[in-house]
């Protein structure tokens, strides 16, 4: 197999790199989905307390269902940016064994599969301020959904909320601990069977 070249590939290197340090820079945009959500939650609690609570019953459904959809897909989004990021990873990675850099490097931060239930369940597939984001989001789901819940429990919409609440969180770890992983692991399957020998995926 024809060797590749090396000013190419020490191109393709600076690009990829340049590339992981975008996803770092654009991680703040997750800000624009929290904090407007969380906004027209609190106006509209703060409405139910001080009207008339039967005219907003079903607003604060309506809105509580609309915040728990935002905060699913701002933490799936999270996922799908992690996706790429540890592909971004992987060929970085390739490139650094080529040139028999890698020994260089900690352990930690070489590519690596993601095959442990322990590893899948806490979400490693996302580097770690990634994590972070998806966990306030699965946060913001679980509080917004209890606490409408209890408010709205007497209304009878406090099984349709923690239901929503359970399938939003249920979304998010099938991406984020099965399909996710399952389609990084693959990438594997294109490079030396001794890259993926452990899942030390470090972020």
């Amino acid at each position: 197999m024809e060797k590749p070249d090396k000013e190419v590939a020490r191109t393709m290197y600076r690009i990829l790199t340049e590339s992981l340090e975008i996803h770092y820079s654009e991680m703040i945009k997750f800000l624009a989905i929290l904090i407007p959500s969380l906004t027209g939650y609190g106006v509209i609690l703060s409405q139910y307390y001080l009207a008339d609570t039967s005219k907003l019953t079903m607003p604060l459904v309506i809105v509580t269902v609309i915040v728990i959809i935002m905060q699913t897909w701002g933490a799936w989004s999270a996922l799908a940016m992690s996706y790429r990021f540890r592909y971004l990873q992987l060929s970085v990675s390739k490139i650094e064994r080529h040139f028999r850099v890698d020994t260089l490097l900690p352990k930690r931060f070489q590519a690596s599969r993601i095959e442990s239930p322990r590893h899948r369940v806490l979400l490693r597939i996302a580097p770690e301020i990634l994590r972070v984001h998806v966990s306030i989001f699965i946060v913001v789901v679980l509080a917004v959904s209890i606490a409408s819940s209890v408010i709205l429990h007497e209304a009878g919409y406090d099984v349709i909320l923690v239901a929503a609440a359970v399938v939003a969180i249920g979304w998010t770890m099938y991406w984020g601990a099965i399909v996710y992983p399952n389609k990084y692991n693959d990438l594997f399957k294109d490079i030396e069977p001794e890259q993926g020998n452990s899942d030390s995926n470090g972020g």
